[in-house]
């Protein structure tokens, strides 16, 4: 305010010293009726705040918002008149000194009430607004700055200059203040033909079913080992002095669940348990049945045959001599 205090009055002498006052060609009135109601919504907002206490603070986000939506206009509204004269320019220039010492009240206590708005969960809607209100009142500062006389150019500049000082003072107030953390989750689109991917952390219950597994297979021709063979257990007489039994196999036992595959050098193990002890199919091989081929044959009767041979001949070779 100081520098803007310094340049209006100097302004305004050489603006009424160079350029008399004449009535027909001033034309600030539009200016001067936008910047009155902005004026009139600095004070309205600063009674807001004033009175805020706590809670959701909905009306001074809103009137925030319309305040900035009020700069806004003014500067289209500015941007559509033709340059003011020198003398009109030092004239709008006093009128927005004017309007900028009640400025700091709002601005003054938001910074005040910080912690308050913190506490009730505004502070960041709050610096948001002071944002807006911000790029409003450079775009309305460019565009008076435009209609205002070269001479008065300086002293636009410096309103300007002080106007975004002040409210720069509530934006860095707020500047570590922090978007809130929402912990509502956003739904999954409806429209989407795309299944949504889940993924299953934790393992299914053993006490569950169990699956069916088919018997494994393994690579190349043969068996991972040799199948078993078991003789049977003797028993009786037969052919061979015994009674041949024959009984089946062992058998292994299953096990439903999860196969259990070899290990090891590929040769089963030893089977368990007993043959049976009382089999149920047997039979007894049949006595051969002899069958005669000559006289039978006594220990010696080789001998006997021999000399009984020899006596028949010397019996002949007599009955010859005789």
């Amino acid at each position: 305010m100081k520098l803007l205090s310094s340049l209006l009055p100097l302004g305004l002498a050489l603006g009424v010293a160079s350029n008399p006052l004449n009535v027909e060609t001033r034309d600030i009135a539009v200016f001067e009726e936008f910047l009155t109601e902005i004026h009139q919504g600095v004070l309205q907002l600063e009674e807001i705040i004033g009175g805020y206490t706590g809670g959701p603070g909905t009306d001074i986000i809103e009137f925030n918002k319309e305040l900035a939506a009020m700069i806004h206009a003014g500067a289209e509204t500015a941007l559509g008149e033709p340059v003011l004269s020198q003398s009109d320019s030092f004239g709008l220039a006093g009128f927005i000194a004017d309007i900028l010492q009640d400025i700091p009240g709002p601005i003054d206590l938001l910074v005040e009430k910080k912690d308050l708005a913190i506490e009730n969960g505004i502070a960041y809607s709050v610096k948001t607004s002071l944002d807006e209100q911000y790029d409003a009142c450079v775009e309305l500062a460019d565009a008076i700055s435009a209609r205002v006389d070269p001479a008065v150019k300086p002293v636009a500049e410096a309103v300007k200059a002080e106007l975004l000082a002040i409210i720069q003072k509530g934006i860095d107030a707020y500047a570590d203040v922090k978007p809130p953390v929402s912990s509502s989750t956003t739904p999954p689109d409806s429209s989407s033909t795309v299944p949504p991917t889940t993924t299953n952390t934790h393992p299914p219950s053993t006490t569950d079913a169990p699956p069916t597994y088919s018997v494994p297979t393994y690579p190349g021709s043969q068996p991972p080992y040799p199948t078993p063979t078991y003789e049977p257990s003797p028993t009786g007489d037969g052919p061979c002095g015994c009674d041949h039994t024959e009984t089946a196999g062992p058998t292994y036992p299953t096990k439903s669940g999860e196969p259990t595959y070899p290990t090891g050098t590929g040769v089963p193990p030893e089977p368990t348990g007993s043959y049976p002890v009382n089999p149920t199919n047997s039979y007894t091989v049949p006595e051969p049945t002899p069958t005669p081929s000559g006289p039978p044959e006594f220990e010696g009767a080789g001998a006997m045959n021999r000399v009984g041979g020899m006596g028949l001949v010397a019996a002949l070779v007599v009955a010859v001599v005789i």
